[in-house]
């Protein structure tokens, strides 16, 4: 799952999340914008390598910022979901339901009119209610990391739930809880096993998280050839 997101340097006021109160944050927005311009294109030399499937959940905001994302998108033909507004406004619990629905058809919307056809999937840049993904006319949402196989949320209207848990996402694993990027190829490869033979009883879902803000350093990019390579053996 490839996320591509615009990181604001100038910010709502007020705005908030787990990196910070996004207050002109000069030391994370050059992150933000290498990963954009430099380790997206690296992340790209994988996938066509390697051809694992692709969603692409893209930001609103990083369409704008970033057309020439979008051409390299469109041209490899991914799956598009709806990945929110920008990395800095996010849904938060303090948005009424009405408001969370507002955000996401805003985002679902400048995704249809960029690509050509309505994405089927949300992934938020937080969590969100479920009932307003789902009257937003989508599909699926990889919000929830309860569980190892697709399930239906209660009272969703018939929205389906990918999980795609935080171990296997690279700002999860190695930005906040800062793991060794070596150490994650090895991870990904235990949990692609363990679900493996879990899934002769029933289906199970491994999503891997990557952020090219993340994969893209020249230290960790060999890391991410070798996480995919283990994917990819599930696909052969």
């Amino acid at each position: 799952m490839l996320q591509i997101e615009h990181y604001e340097l100038l910010t709502p006021e007020g705005a908030k999340g787990e990196f910070g109160t996004f207050t002109s944050d000069y030391r994370t927005w050059p992150y933000r914008q290498y990963g954009n311009r430099v380790g997206f294109y690296r992340v790209l030399e994988i996938l066509d390598e390697l051809a694992v499937p692709v969603t692409a959940a893209i930001g609103a905001g990083a369409i704008e910022a970033h057309p020439e994302i979008v051409t390299e998108i469109v041209s490899r033909r991914y799956e598009i979901a709806v990945h929110g507004l920008t990395a800095n406004r996010m849904i938060t619990s303090r948005m009424t339901e009405d408001e969370e629905r507002a955000h996401i058809q805003h985002s679902r919307d400048a995704l249809r009119t960029t690509f050509g056809a309505s994405p089927r999937g949300w992934l938020s840049a937080h969590t969100s209610h479920v009932r307003a993904s789902a009257r937003s006319r989508l599909v699926y949402t990889m919000d929830w990391a309860n569980d190892e196989k697709p399930y239906r949320p209660l009272d969703a209207g018939g929205l389906i739930a990918l999980p795609a848990p935080s171990g296997w996402d690279d700002v999860q694993t190695l930005w906040l809880r800062k793991l060794s990027a070596d150490r994650f190829p090895r991870l990904v490869s235990d949990a692609i096993d363990a679900l493996a033979r879990a899934s002769a009883m029933s289906a199970r879902a491994v999503a891997i998280g990557i952020h090219p803000w993340v994969f893209e350093a020249a230290h960790c990019i060999r890391y991410l050839r070798e996480t995919l390579a283990v994917a990819g053996r599930v696909y052969s």
